[in-house]
């Protein structure tokens, strides 16, 4: 029962994510809008790291909780450098194509996460 919670919060959180930054997107031309719509969105971000640790818990035997952890360590590394480096090079595109990557990555997520 746990488990299931965990991942209910967490796909709530990345759904949350995914709204910010497609709120971000549509705000493209004034500044302090985006500023304070990702702020909004942020406060999904500690729990989101959270949860993802939560979820690896609830989901492996507990012999495996630490290489799971380092396996979520792993993956958030990973994706926090590919995001940038994408993110850099949609920023040449358009000024709404990180937030539209970024959401589309994130709401990518929460699908992943729902079919688990």
């Amino acid at each position: 029962m746990r488990g299931h919670a965990v991942g209910r919060t967490f796909i709530l959180a990345l759904v949350l994510l995914a709204v910010a930054q497609v709120a971000a997107a549509g705000a493209t031309t004034r500044l302090a809008l985006v500023a304070a719509v990702l702020a909004v969105g942020a406060l999904a971000t500690s729990p989101v790291h959270v949860l993802a640790f939560s979820r690896a818990d609830a989901l492996v035997p507990p012999q495996r909780r630490t290489e799971a952890s380092t396996w979520v360590t792993v993956g958030a590394n990973l994706g926090t450098t590919a995001g940038t480096a994408a993110a850099g090079a949609a920023a040449g595109l358009s000024g709404s194509a990180p937030f539209e990557l970024a959401a589309l990555l994130t709401a990518a997520a929460a699908a992943t996460n729902l079919m688990a």
